[in-house]
């Protein structure tokens, strides 16, 4: 994959349907797997999302289906739980609304890592445009830790 691959691997994270949107990019660079984990770790405040195989120990997999009829070749996941936990981390993400996260891709594990820093807010006319136009995206910030004492 070359640098300028790099914007087709991200994650579209909807917040009023709790779902996560794995863009067909992200599964690409990943080989088109069959199966996938999306991992989170809070105290780096980032997600990951790694090629799924019989000697893995983290947890739920879930299969990628990509002969739906009508399917655009995306993976959607739905977690409610895992969004309200990301929610708390970072309280200006607002209710009802999407947002985008950006990954990097780290051959070396068949993962991308999306550091949660990097979301931005989808505004209406990008989500009908998937994406594919560069409109204005309002950044979010990472908390202040000295608000949090």
């Amino acid at each position: 994959m070359n640098e300028t691959d790099y914007h087709d691997l991200r994650m579209a994270v909807d917040l009023k349907k709790y779902r996560f949107r794995i863009h067909r990019g992200t599964l690409h660079a990943l080989g088109d797997p069959t199966q996938v984990q999306l991992m989170f770790d809070p105290e780096k405040k980032a997600l990951m999302l790694m090629v799924s195989s019989s000697s893995s120990s983290f947890g739920q997999e879930e299969k990628v289906i990509f002969d739906k009829p009508g399917h655009d070749g995306s993976f959607q996941l739905y977690s409610m739980t895992l969004i309200q936990k990301i929610q708390k981390i970072f309280p200006a993400l607002e209710d009802q609304t999407s947002y985008w996260l950006i990954g990097k891709l780290i051959p070396s594990i068949h993962a991308v890592y999306f550091p949660l820093n990097s979301f931005c807010r989808i505004e209406n006319n990008e989500a009908r445009t998937n994406g594919n136009t560069n409109h204005h995206r309002q950044r979010i910030q990472e908390p202040d830790p000295a608000f949090e004492k």
